[in-house]
């Protein structure tokens, strides 16, 4: 049933116009960053938004950078394909109805994801983070699918959902026999993003079963639940941590280590939040 959901959201819910052609144009041999400044500059408040992550604490630049050109050649044309996805996933997510969740807390909980994601991978020298933000970010949309799918089997799962990582994954799976993560996965297969996407949404609960991005998926799996656990817009004051102690063992950093990449994702999340969601409550 979860193939059935996703394909039916696909025909009402697609990527980006803007996503999709410079995807097209990086599929040339010859792309520069030109044109796709010029794909860009065709949706004015995309182009705003990305000068505005590009000059934030996300980046950490010393000048100003104030054209989409050079944007483009400092962060380079793959990083700024998965900056796209990024900044325009709650418009495109926003689009399903549903009065199951607070879309600001969901959108606040995915960028603390997808910044301490990203910052995870740098400090395990992950060799391509490109992706990391973007996959955090995304990792939990599948819910937004059953929301607004199967209301009532939704309404059950949150009721039944332990306060725990994965209390509302299990819930699913106990009510419906899938989880957001098939969801999720499923979607991201038909709109035919990377590989790593459907496999990090599909098994961010149980990084045991990722095959093929074992530490990226391992890596999300982390990041969700720092963020249930610490950060303030889930409200979930006896969260329980069950990280899979695996997942730690694959990433291979100290608490002190973590400690600190949490003061960073601090330190950006409200220069990102303002940018991804600005309806969200800086909490």
């Amino acid at each position: 049933m979860y193939k059935q959901f996703a394909a039916e959201i696909s025909t009402i819910l697609s990527l980006p116009e803007v996503y999709l052609r410079l995807h097209e144009l990086m599929d040339k041999p010859n792309s520069n960053a030109e044109e796709l400044g010029s794909v860009i500059r065709h949706d004015p408040g995309l182009s705003v938004r990305l000068l505005k992550i590009v000059n934030s604490s996300f980046y950490g630049f010393p000048s100003k950078i104030d054209n989409l050109n050079r944007a483009i050649t400092i962060i380079g044309i793959q990083e700024l394909e998965n900056l796209v996805l990024a900044t325009t996933a709650s418009a495109t997510f926003n689009k399903i109805p549903s009065d199951l969740i607070d879309m600001s807390c969901f959108w606040h909980h995915s960028v603390y994801v997808g910044i301490t994601a990203k910052l995870l991978a740098k400090s395990c020298e992950l060799p391509h983070t490109d992706h990391m933000f973007a996959a955090g970010l995304l990792h939990d949309v599948g819910q937004l699918i059953i929301f607004h799918k199967a209301p009532r089997e939704a309404r059950m799962a949150l009721q039944q959902a332990q306060p725990t990582d994965d209390g509302l994954y299990q819930a699913e799976k106990e009510v419906l026999g899938f989880s957001h993560g098939d969801v999720g996965a499923e979607l991201f297969r038909v709109w035919k993003l990377p590989p790593i996407f459907a496999e990090v949404a599909a098994f961010h609960h149980e990084p045991r079963l990722a095959k093929y991005f074992i530490l990226e998926t391992a890596i999300v799996h982390l990041a969700n639940s720092l963020a249930n656990t610490l950060e303030p817009a889930r409200n979930i004051t006896e969260c329980c941590s069950n990280c899979d102690p695996k997942a730690k063992e694959i990433i291979g950093l100290s608490e002190q280590a973590l400690t600190n990449i949490l003061d960073e994702t601090e330190a950006q999340f409200s220069d990102v939040i303002k940018i991804i969601s600005p309806n969200a409550p800086l909490l």
